[in-house]
């Protein structure tokens, strides 16, 4: 799974890298709040409820630049409470109804510097770790967008499959990183034939299983979300020893 990631981000290097055509007035605001900062959002340990950039296409078929909010409430069932999920399994994402529907028309691309994850030994002991991709200042994680019910804001859901080599002894699952020539068929809103979604992912999923990833410890404090500073990121060991 998914969980925690950091958006340490600038507008200008988000708007440049996918090309982006429209930003939301609140974007722009908080930019202008303090000129002396380029980073609109400085997240170091992004939990779920959280507000984080996202990108999509919007009717006009123009890549816009938004905040949603991290995880999305489902009720199953008329009597059910509800429930919040944050991720989404990527090898049945097409055919799930509370997914099928956003995969087909509200797919996103959330971007992020980096993500957490925690091993868990054979004695329950959870160690957390900061992972990326190689020589990526910015990768692009998969998302599915919602409308939050009452309210004028969205929510999203991250895209996760089976880990590469590289990281599956830390954990079995990761995000979808979107490489960049899929950026926009990922996101394209004339693009809703499922089958043809289908294939669009798995070619996406093959690539993820074949990039390398980097992955060190950090400390144990990220299990909390306040704890949210660039130390969060830090090596807990030094790496060239």
């Amino acid at each position: 799974m998914c969980g925690r990631f950091t958006q340490s981000l600038s507008l200008s290097d988000v708007i440049a890298k996918y090309s982006i055509v429209t930003v939301a007035s609140t974007l722009l605001e908080a930019d202008t709040k303090d000129p002396s900062s380029s980073n609109i959002f400085q997240n170091y340990n992004l939990a779920p409820s959280q507000s984080a950039l996202v990108v999509y296409d919007n009717s006009q078929t123009k890549t816009s630049l938004s905040a949603a909010t991290f995880g999305t409430k489902f009720q199953f069932g008329r009597n059910a409470t509800a429930t919040t999920l944050i991720n989404a399994r990527s090898e049945t994402v097409a055919s799930k109804p509370t997914f099928s529907k956003a995969f087909k028309f509200r797919r996103c691309i959330v971007p992020a510097n980096g993500y957490f994850e925690w091993a868990t030994s054979n004695n329950g002991t959870k160690t957390p770790y900061y992972i990326t991709q190689n020589q990526t200042p910015i990768i692009s994680i998969a998302g599915l967008l919602y409308d939050i019910e009452g309210k004028s804001a969205q929510g999203f859901v991250l895209l996760t499959q089976a880990a590469n080599k590289d990281i599956s002894h830390i954990h079995d699952r990761m995000p979808v990183f979107i490489p960049e020539p899929y950026q926009n068929p990922w996101l394209d809103t004339l693009a809703t034939d499922p089958h043809q979604l289908q294939e669009v992912l798995l070619k996406i999923t093959t690539i993820n299983e074949c990039q390398n990833r980097s992955f060190y410890e950090v400390s144990r404090a990220v299990g909390s979300p306040t704890y949210n500073s660039p130390a969060a990121i830090l090596p807990l060991f030094d790496q060239n020893h």
